[in-house]
């Protein structure tokens, strides 16, 4: 008796619908100042639903420097949108990019239950910063002149 009952709770997971977005977790190398990174947001629930793009640092705590193509992306069921954030660079960044459920229906029915779907990024500068580059620019000859 105890078997199928705990063979049902293992299984109900897999038949739940939600939203999804890929890739999960990515390490970018940025050539320029700014850097633009590609999502695919699928919508996997039997309803139209609405999707907000958020990015967290690490921590956790809200990111700047970031900016996506729209700020909320519209979907009817098994549909796909491709989401486009471009990303200030400086330094290394470790970051969260969610996708978070806010409304469902073609009504505009507030979510009761917000699912967040999130990608780990981490973005490596290629260039070097400028103190670097002006450092290395005065040459060991220059400085015994």
């Amino acid at each position: 008796m105890k078997f199928p009952a705990i063979l049902a709770l293992a299984l109900l997971p897999s038949f739940a619908s939600a939203h999804s977005m890929s890739p999960g977790f990515e390490t970018e190398l940025a050539p320029l100042s700014t850097f633009v990174k590609t999502y695919d947001l699928f919508n996997t629930y039997p309803h139209p639903a609405v999707f907000e793009m958020q990015v967290f640092e690490k921590d956790w705590t809200p990111a700047e420097g970031w900016k996506a193509e729209k700020p909320f992306y519209k979907l009817f069921p098994d549909n796909v949108a491709e989401v486009k954030v471009k990303f200030r660079v400086g330094a290394q960044r470790k970051l969260y990019v969610c996708s978070v459920l806010k409304e469902i229906d073609v009504h505009g029915t507030t979510a009761n239950m917000i699912s967040r779907v999130c990608s780990r990024l981490i973005i490596n500068p290629v260039y070097l910063p400028d103190a670097y580059v002006e450092a290395e620019a005065v040459s060991p000859k220059d400085v015994n002149e």
